[in-house]
């Protein structure tokens, strides 16, 4: 049974897809789509790049996830869009949260957390990859946190004192 076979290779962890077809005079042909891991979702499962929850055991450094059931695809398509921001000021996602009241949160590699709140996220993100290589990128480091939550500006938090 050709779609017996199908479903329990899709069983299988790594598996995304097998498709199966009778090839002429006596054997089939099958094709398998490896899972290609994207990130961690919330620290128990794996997201594939399609966005999709999946469960299979790996030791890969990967960035974190974090949001309510249903939500793996959005959260992926905004670290993408979000990666691709931040790359042109040389800083990637490290974890992503979307909270239960769909608020967005990113820690970045440089140890940062921009607070991005639930609107205005393509302006918000702009704001801050324009302001960060003149004013944050020269205090980095003394800072934990910056808040692009307000309408025309935004806050620094987390100040270390200076010497």
């Amino acid at each position: 049974d050709i779609e017996q076979i199908k479903q329990s290779l899709e069983e299988i962890s790594w598996v995304r897809k097998a498709s199966i077809r009778r090839a002429f005079p006596d054997s089939l042909a099958i094709n398998l789509e490896e899972q290609q891991t994207l990130a961690r979702w919330n620290k128990q499962m794996l997201v594939n790049r399609y966005g999709e929850v999946f469960s299979a055991d790996t030791e890969q450094n990967l960035p974190e996830f974090f949001g309510p059931d249903g939500t793996s695809s959005e959260v992926a398509i905004y670290f993408d869009y979000f990666n691709k921001q931040l790359a042109m000021v040389d800083l990637y996602v490290e974890k992503i949260k979307l909270t239960p009241r769909y608020a967005w949160q990113l820690s970045l590699t440089n140890g940062v957390v921009l607070e991005l709140g639930r609107e205005n996220l393509e302006q918000r993100m702009a704001r801050f990859i324009e302001a960060y290589p003149y004013s944050l990128a020269v205090e980095q480091g003394r800072f934990k946190y910056v808040d692009l939550r307000y309408r025309n500006g935004f806050a620094v938090g987390g100040l270390a004192r200076q010497g």
